[in-house]
């Protein structure tokens, strides 16, 4: 078992990202994409995602953050449909989500994320990723 932990925590950077898509795969075969095991590993990829693209710089890491916005995009639609708006795991999906559009510079779109703007109508919940 140690030596199994010691293996995994010698991965590159690199190594990790990849196993994370793997998993990813595997959990969207076997649980399907709206499952909540699958939402939560698609949060930990592309919270890998960021960590590892702001480390790359601007060029290498712009394409790990749109990656990132798909996925969180996923999570936050797929926690409204099962939980609900008010749930947590909805607004910290819808959090993640508009952080990572402001990390972007996306901020019109990041003003469009449902719970952006104080104030804003109860009707008010769809989002548009255009």
């Amino acid at each position: 078992m140690s030596r199994k932990l010691f293996a995994f925590t010698d991965m590159s950077q690199e190594e990790w990202t990849e196993r994370l898509r793997d998993l990813v795969k595997s959990m969207e075969e076997a649980l399907g994409e709206e499952n909540v095991v699958t939402l939560e590993t698609y949060n930990i990829l592309a919270d890998r995602l960021i960590q590892s693209g702001e480390l790359m710089g601007l060029i290498g890491g712009r394409s790990r953050l749109e990656e990132a916005i798909k996925l969180y995009e996923k999570v936050y639609v797929g926690h409204l449909k099962r939980f609900g708006e008010d749930c947590r795991d909805t607004l910290q999906s819808v959090n993640n989500l508009g952080a990572c559009l402001l990390k972007m510079g996306k901020y019109e779109q990041a003003l469009g994320v449902p719970g952006a703007r104080f104030g804003r109508d109860r009707e008010d919940v769809g989002y548009d990723s255009s």
